[in-house]
């Protein structure tokens, strides 16, 4: 496989407890909704994690959302590095509080590739009146199939 769709949100965003689902910091669950978190019960209930909800914007400084400007940005500084790398962008979506990217990645490492985007597109923000913490921790990676790609791709450019 030599595409990967990679995925990361804004800082403050889908928290813990999450209403549409949420992961664990570990990464060990990625179930989906309604099965996530619902090992004694047969239907995922947000109310049940309320309270982690609560407290995890009681400790953040609040949510990060992009303006149009700021994900223009974000869009340039990601191709950008990603042709400096040689990666292949073949689709992108920076949203206001997330961004997929489908990339085929070159001789970087993935980890090092997704510190560099995420670094210095949170030091660029910084220069268009975004102070602070931009992305939240980690990030999500999938492999994707040659068979698969096309699909990816209009999802994103829909998106």
């Amino acid at each position: 496989m030599r595409w990967y769709l990679l995925t990361w949100t804004t800082y403050g965003s889908w928290l813990p407890g999450d209403e549409r689902g949420f992961r664990t910091y570990n990464r060990k669950l990625e179930v989906p909704p309604p099965e996530r978190y619902a090992k004694d019960e047969s239907v995922y209930k947000p109310d049940k994690w309320r309270w982690l909800l609560d407290y995890s914007k009681q400790m953040s400084k609040g949510e990060v959302c992009l303006n149009v400007v700021q994900r223009d940005y974000v869009r340039k500084k990601i191709s950008g590095i990603a042709d400096e790398k040689c990666c292949s962008v073949k689709a992108l979506h920076v949203g206001d509080r997330h961004v997929h990217v489908l990339i085929e990645i070159g001789s970087i490492r993935i980890p090092q590739l997704v510190h560099l985007l995420k670094g210095s597109s949170s030091r660029g923000l910084s220069e268009l009146s975004l102070t602070g913490r931009v992305w939240a921790r980690g990030y999500h990676i999938r492999p994707v199939p040659d068979a698969a790609v096309t699909q990816v791709e209009k999802y994103l450019n829909n998106h």
